[in-house]
């Protein structure tokens, strides 16, 4: 396509990307396909892989290359009874400068008991003048098992681009047994430049990230992960709230956070889900 994305966009109005992916897993035992139901629509794709430990893994991906304007993306993923996922994507999602509108990004996440999902997408990178809500919703059961992670990147470091103006809001919202148990809303709008570097609020950090994790066995197996926060991150916090675990790290240098994220996502598999995984191999590429 010789038109830019935003130029596209812009002769085409109407036609806003909207991407959707349903999913639902089952239990292995009832069936040798973990996967009960597919579905795709319009720029969104899902492709699964082998694994080494026998674990299902869904990547996600953004055919269009991007988001801007009005765009939106919806994820709904359903874990029934027993049945584990592992869910990445392709690449960082980039969202572009806004000529209209605001971008959608919707995950709901339901889990029935014994279920376990560690939703392991990669970065969403915001670029200067864009307009972008990140909405992951969770519904957990008393008796199932969750990781989830969500970052953003405030533009690229590495090519010296720098955000002054747009609009970014992270909302997480989790109910434990339908009740609902936390809650987070962070948004940046107006003096975006200025909130960025003001030492009292981002001091400039390139990198955020928010890792959120629930098991019944949750308050017993935290103290390596709260000494990790203390020893090795001094830009991150750790906290359990109505029993569910909350860590939100940032960093000046991605790279840096992106090492941590690794140690981090490993020592919480270990220590809470009794479980080596680490992050998915697409991370590496």
């Amino acid at each position: 396509m010789s038109l830019s994305l935003n130029n596209y966009r812009k002769n085409n109005l109407q036609n806003a990307i909207s991407g959707k992916i349903d999913l639902e897993f089952i239990d292995t035992k009832i069936s040798k396909q973990a996967v009960k139901k597919v579905y795709q629509y319009g720029y969104s794709k899902v492709r699964f892989v082998n694994t080494d430990n026998n674990n299902t893994e869904a990547i996600l991906i953004n055919t269009a290359g991007g988001l801007t304007s009005s765009d939106i993306i919806e994820n709904d993923i359903k874990m029934n009874e027993n049945s584990k996922a592992v869910i990445t994507s392709q690449a960082a999602e980039k969202i572009y400068k806004n000529i209209s509108g605001i971008v959608s990004i919707n995950t709901n996440i339901e889990m029935d008991k014994n279920s376990f999902i560690q939703w392991l997408p990669q970065e969403t990178i915001i670029f200067d003048q864009s307009k972008t809500k990140r909405k992951t919703s969770v519904y957990i059961n008393k008796y199932s098992k969750f990781l989830g992670l969500e970052s953003v990147m405030f533009g690229r470091q590495l090519h010296g681009e720098k955000i002054k103006s747009g609009f970014f809001s992270d909302h997480w919202k989790i109910y434990l047994n339908e009740k609902l148990s936390f809650v987070d809303k962070f948004i940046v709008e107006e003096n975006f430049k200025d909130k960025l570097l003001n030492k009292f609020i981002f001091n400039d950090v390139a990198f955020m990230s928010t890792i959120i994790f629930y098991s019944e066995e949750l308050k017993n197996n935290t103290k390596d992960i709260a000494d990790f926060i203390i020893n090795k991150s001094d830009t991150g916090g750790f906290s359990i709230i109505n029993g569910i675990g909350i860590i939100k790290i940032v960093d000046k240098k991605p790279h840096n956070i992106k090492i941590k994220l690794n140690n981090l996502i490993q020592l919480i598999q270990k220590n809470v889900f009794n479980y080596n995984y680490g992050l998915p191999r697409i991370w590496n590429y």
